[in-house]
């Protein structure tokens, strides 16, 4: 993948919102961390790697409303270059908001609609309760092991 640009939003709030997406060949996507405005830092990678047929994308850190457009770049991408077939590992998954959420939410629906699977693997204990307080664990296939995740996609 080639996704190594900076993206800008006009609706974040300042210079230190902004995201900056940085890879190397499948490397993945890192958001820049940011300065919260009481003074701690948040922030997420993302690593991607290709598993036969299946797209393997690992998140670590934060996922929240300034991350959350990030994930949405990176799933058009995938989907742009006909990766249809994604596994999501949410095991270090350390804070995820609404917008992390609502941006789980978004990509389901918008692999669903291009004829893709998204479903998830190692959900951090957080992400779990979460899915289980908004009843998305109904639409997301969620797995133990990613041996059972990838043979699932078969």
């Amino acid at each position: 993948f080639e996704f190594g640009r900076d993206h800008k939003d006009a609706s974040f709030p300042s210079a230190q919102a902004r995201i900056m997406i940085v890879t190397s060949s499948c490397s993945g996507f890192r958001a820049a961390p940011l300065r919260h405005k009481r003074g701690w830092t948040v922030g997420f990678n993302v690593s991607v790697r290709q598993v036969d047929a299946v797209t393997l994308v690992t998140i670590t850190g934060s996922v929240m409303w300034a991350e959350a457009e990030a994930l949405h770049e990176m799933f058009r991408d995938l989907l742009a270059k006909g990766q249809k077939r994604i596994l999501l590992n949410l095991s270090s998954v350390k804070h995820l908001d609404s917008s992390g959420i609502g941006a789980l939410a978004w990509a389901y629906v918008t692999v669903r609609k291009a004829g893709g699977e998204l479903k998830m693997i190692h959900l951090s204990k957080q992400v779990q309760y979460l899915m289980e307080m908004t009843s998305l664990y109904k639409i997301f296939e969620d797995f133990g092991d990613e041996e059972s995740a990838l043979e699932s996609f078969k």
